[in-house]
């Protein structure tokens, strides 16, 4: 996994969420678990639960990234 470098905030659906570069390659945006949860109003579990109950839909380190701690970081296009 590439280093992710934070490059400031951009508005999304009307929240201001962090611009997360690296992980999946030099400039490319990823999103973590967190964030999306923010973006949905739902508790960091819940999301955490829907993703691994379809996780067959993700592929490794092409869709997400297991940081190996409790945060997953997928692609963001």
């Amino acid at each position: 996994m590439n280093n992710l470098i934070v490059k400031g905030k951009q508005n999304f659906m009307g929240k201001e969420i962090p611009v997360v570069l690296g992980g999946f390659g030099e400039g490319k945006k990823c999103i973590c678990d967190k964030t999306i949860a923010e973006i949905h109003n739902q508790p960091v579990p819940e999301i955490r639960r829907r993703l691994n109950e379809n996780i067959s839909r993700f592929k490794e380190n092409i869709d997400l990234i297991d940081c190996g701690f409790p945060v997953i970081v997928f692609i963001w296009l």
